[in-house]
């Protein structure tokens, strides 16, 4: 109680300060210049100012829920390193040994339309961690594969979760609808995702968002309601930090309200999976470990953001210090740092509050105007 009381007293002796106080205290730091113009910053259509407080605090900002997952956290996220499967055998024996590492799960890349499932997942416990993976096209012999090897192991298959990402939308998508069909028992595993090649943040969320309501248009919804619980996301995180937390959240809280509009009862915006990708950054300045840095930062804003699970690829794919140094990033994020142990770290940033805000009202405008025009 003494303690109370000496400490109140030492925070009576700060007087409140203004937006106003600020300018005129930061102007001579600025030249002369009025702050809040010197110093402000515009890209892509946003804007951000030098200072913010509560006033600047939108109604009802949107906060990331707790994860149910109490294991990996309040802010839950998985680490998912990829493989590219060259060799079912080898592709495996890699990732065990991530797995081995801590990794949380494995995304595989797939090169080849013919695999060996009992092969590549020999010893790997899908039940306990996340399976992805990446593809040109679901071909018939992979969706076969793979429901094949789902119903050989009908006891364990209801904590099979992961996804499946195919990278082109087929023109002739029958074997896509009887594999959603095949899959709509296993809610945690997604089949339907989506991806952009925007680079500008606005574009990128109107674009998934217009590609998916798309996605869900051609595979007939009423016929097909199973089609939207396998929806999920992939995006590209780059180096602006604060704009990529702010991205993910937009995403996330926009998909939800889109749910909402096709009478998904009960839906819930932390239900939506997002898988975030760090690529290769080589940059001569910061070598040699300037991809490490680079995946430090879009992995600490991917998961500030809300993401699902988090890919860090590294500079040289075929470098096993440098893998390793890759998953790592995640490792130290979590058990170093303790982001996971709050749900949503950056609630309340009156900068950030800001952001979303414009980003989403941006978003959503180009969402419409997309939707429309199509």
């Amino acid at each position: 109680m003494e303690n109370n009381i000496g400490l109140n007293e030492l925070l009576s002796t700060f007087l409140p300060a203004s937006g106003e106080d600020w300018v005129n205290a930061a102007t001579p730091e600025a030249g002369g210049k009025n702050p809040l113009e010197a110093l402000n910053w515009q890209k892509s259509g946003l804007s951000g100012l030098p200072y913010y407080d509560s006033s600047n605090t939108p109604e009802g900002p949107f906060s990331l829920a707790p994860s149910a997952n109490g294991f990996l956290g309040a802010r839950a996220w998985r680490n998912l390193p990829k493989v590219k499967v060259l060799a079912e055998a080898e592709a495996n024996k890699k990732a065990l040994n991530y797995l081995a590492a801590g990794a949380e799960g494995i995304v595989f890349e797939l090169t080849n339309s013919t695999v060996s499932l009992d092969i590549l997942l020999a010893n790997i416990e899908w039940g306990y961690c996340t399976v992805g993976f990446v593809c040109d096209l679901v071909s018939e012999n992979f969706a076969d594969e793979l429901i094949r090897y789902i119903n050989s192991n009908a006891s364990g298959a209801s904590t099979f979760q992961g996804f499946v990402l195919q990278k082109t939308y087929p023109h002739h998508p029958q074997v896509l609808h009887k594999f959603i069909h095949t899959l709509s028992s296993h809610e945690k595993i997604k089949c339907l995702g989506i991806s952009s090649d925007e680079k500008d943040a606005d574009e990128e969320i109107s674009d998934l968002l217009a590609k998916a309501v798309a996605t869900i248009n051609q595979l007939n919804v009423s016929e097909n309601p199973s089609a939207l619980q396998q929806i999920f996301f992939t995006t590209t995180i780059s180096t602006d930090f604060f704009i990529e937390i702010a991205k993910l959240k937009v995403l996330r809280l926009l998909w939800h309200n889109i749910l909402l509009a096709y009478g998904v009862e009960h839906a819930q915006a932390q239900t939506t999976v997002i898988h975030a990708w760090s690529n290769a950054w080589v940059n001569e300045a910061f070598e040699p470990h300037g991809n490490m840095l680079k995946a430090t930062t879009a992995g600490l804003a991917a998961i500030l953001g809300g993401c699902s699970s988090v890919t860090l690829i590294p500079s040289d794919e075929t470098d096993d210090r440098l893998a390793r140094i890759a998953i790592n990033v995640s490792h130290v994020l979590r058990e170093e740092s303790h982001i996971g142990k709050v749900a949503d770290p950056t609630a309340g940033s009156f900068y950030l509050e800001q952001l979303i805000q414009q980003l989403t009202e941006r978003s959503w405008k180009k969402f419409l105007q997309k939707v429309n025009a199509a």
